[in-house]
């Protein structure tokens, strides 16, 4: 009995021992395969990523049709960051990458579908103007279903992508010494357009969309209404399409874009048109670099700028700049042509310049520059009359500029000019005379210039109809004489009132002293003495001619500037 018994434990330790070693045996079967497979996974991903990682190390190779195929490939990996790396390195090749990711979309599951959506956005928004419609023509061919979204999110990435150029170009124009003044840089975009803000302040559903300035809603079962009339379009029309758009130039595939968007033309007004408009232009005037030549982009290139012509093409990369400024600079054909093209341009500012004035006479200027700035010039009648190729500019002004034997008959050759600013400048009679015949002129004003007083009002009084003004930096500090009206400057120029800590309290004159002359030239009216004294600055030392008591005296008054609360 103990003999069976014994060979019954020895039966069980050798029966259990077997199994532990079968055990065993399975496990490290299956321990070696998940080892080999992840070694397998981590190689492939490994590779994927190396692959990668080889534009970011190498931005100056262009890649080549295989490498793009790779990397578009990783896309639809399950692998998180090797999909994000592909993802950010089709971004940095940009428009290489457009062709082959719009035609991936077609056979390739959804989930990689989109992916490659927010690839192009990417793209659309980093890339030159080419690449921007490029991409929003082929999301729209792609992606867009008629829905109220996608329109949407164009606008957005369209605000986006401004934004970004706009940014890149001030970087490039200010590390080569450019001053830029922008009082909405760095302020975001509204995230809503003015439509949806509209569409929501009404309490409408997001299934209301704007169609020829009227808010209609759009049915899910409606075969009627829809955002815009569209058909449906074929894959190989769409393919078809797509190859077109990427062979097209600039100006063709804007063509191809923005025309096949544009609204049926409507006259009928109503007051969701109109409440729109004031929208959106609320919104111009709040966002980024919009706005009048006050409010939009400034820049100035003075003799710190080290940029040559070409870098001036970033000018035009710059939504909104309405104001350009060039001190020391030689405007060239180059550099006349690359401030040309700047659409928004509305004021252009030209100091001590070398000017190329048969660029100027043959350069095709944009519509909106309105208002020309010479500063510090010698003036000559060829440069004048190269201006006449600025055809849409009605405001120019001379700034401190030498006027001694220009031909003041040029002026007149300028017909779209109605209005003429002369600051810090001698003004001779000619002027005067020729000014009397510039009947195209409505405004006309004088800023700390020295002129004759006599020629000043026979101007005034044989063109009664133009504005003529003068703009004062110094300031004296007396009231003159006042009638029933109030204060009148047609009256003898009797002092009424001396401002306290002012250049005349300095000088002593007092209330009730008549002024008879300044610096020796006679004054009638107290507009007599008010046009002297337009032709100083702050600091100038006045001799007054003064009758007080019927006693005759002269003083001497130093001029001040004017403070706020005078």
């Amino acid at each position: 009995m103990p003999e069976n018994s014994n060979r019954q434990e020895t039966f069980k330790i050798s029966k259990s021992r077997n199994f532990f070693m079968d055990s065993v045996a399975r496990n490290s079967a299956f321990v070696f395969c998940a080892i080999f497979c992840a070694i397998c996974l981590l190689s492939t991903t490994s590779t994927g990523i190396a692959f990668a990682a080889t534009f970011q190390s190498e931005k100056s190779q262009i890649a080549s049709v295989s490498d793009i195929a790779n990397l578009i490939e990783q896309l639809d990996s399950d692998n998180f960051q090797l999909r994000e790396l592909a993802a950010s390195q089709l971004i940095e090749i940009g428009e290489p990458a457009i062709g082959p990711l719009a035609f991936k979309s077609f056979e390739c599951t959804p989930e990689t579908c989109w992916r490659i959506k927010k690839t192009l956005e990417q793209i659309c928004t980093t890339g030159s103007e080419t690449v921007f419609y490029k991409t929003t023509g082929i999301l729209q061919l792609r992606f867009d279903t008629g829905s109220a979204a996608m329109n949407q999110r164009l606008s957005q990435l369209k605000a986006k992508w401004k934004t970004q150029r706009k940014k890149e170009a001030f970087a490039r124009l200010r590390k080569h010494g450019a001053k830029i003044v922008d009082p909405w840089e760095g302020i975001a975009l509204p995230e809503q357009t003015a439509a949806q803000q509209l569409i929501q302040a009404r309490g409408m559903g997001a299934n209301f969309v704007l169609i020829n300035g009227e808010f209609v809603e759009v049915k899910s079962n409606s075969t009627q209404t829809q955002i815009r009339t569209k058909r449906k379009v074929s894959l190989s029309e769409q393919k078809k399409r797509i190859s077109t758009i990427l062979k097209s130039e600039l100006k063709e595939v804007r063509k191809l874009v923005l025309g096949a968007n544009q609204a049926t033309p409507t006259n009928q007004t109503n007051q969701d048109a109109l409440e729109l408009q004031r929208l959106m232009m609320r919104d111009a005037l709040f966002a980024p670099g919009v706005g009048s030549s006050s409010g939009g982009v400034t820049v100035e290139l003075a003799e710190n700028w080290k940029g040559e012509s070409a870098k001036l093409k970033d000018l035009s990369e710059i939504p909104k700049l309405t104001e350009l400024k060039l001190t020391k600079q030689a405007l060239d054909k180059e550099t006349i042509a690359a401030i040309s093209e700047i659409p928004t341009l509305t004021k252009l500012v030209i100091e001590q310049c070398q000017i190329d004035l048969p660029a100027i006479k043959k350069a095709n200027w944009p519509h909106t520059l309105t208002e020309i700035e010479l500063g510090k010039t010698k003036l000559k009648t060829e440069l004048i009359e190269s201006l006449r190729s600025l055809t849409a500019a009605q405001m120019m002004t001379f700034r401190d500029c030498d006027f001694k034997g220009v031909g003041f008959d040029s002026l007149r050759k300028l017909d779209k000019l109605r209005g003429l600013r002369l600051k810090d400048s001698q003004i001779p009679k000619e002027f005067f005379k020729v000014a009397q015949r510039m009947t195209q002129l409505t405004y006309l004003n004088f800023e700390t210039c020295q002129f004759n007083t006599v020629d000043y009002k026979e101007l005034k009084q044989k063109r009664d109809k133009l504005q003529i003004t003068y703009t004062a930096q110094a300031f004296l500090g007396v009231q003159g004489p006042t009638d029933l009206t109030g204060i009148s400057q047609d009256l003898p120029c009797v002092i009424s009132q001396v401002i306290a800590a002012s250049g005349a309290e300095a000088g002593g004159l007092k209330a009730d002293d008549l002024i008879k002359a300044v610096d020796g030239e006679a004054v009638a009216i107290f507009e007599d003495l008010r046009l002297q004294i337009a032709q100083h600055y702050p600091g100038d030392t006045l001799t007054l001619d003064i009758s007080r008591g019927g006693k005759k005296l002269k003083l001497k008054v130093t001029l001040t500037g004017r403070t706020i609360d005078q």
